[in-house]
């Protein structure tokens, strides 16, 4: 949600492979517009595999240009 000049978001994202049990992804960031053509993209979240019930930090960083 949010406007063109800055956003926020959460996902929640659940996957699954065969023979395997589901991997949760719990995520959330912004994006924020610098200038006519110029954002910063991030996030930050956790990664939770169920077969071997470790939880990872996933986090993202980018700097978009567009026309």
């Amino acid at each position: 949600m949010g406007t063109n000049e800055s956003k926020v978001f959460f996902e929640a994202q659940g996957a699954i492979a065969e023979g395997e049990k589901i991997v949760w992804l719990f995520n959330g960031g912004g994006e924020i517009k610098l200038s006519d053509n110029i954002w910063i993209d991030f996030s930050a979240g956790a990664e939770y595999a169920r077969n071997t019930k470790k939880t990872e930090l996933v986090t993202d960083f980018k700097l978009k240009y567009g026309l």
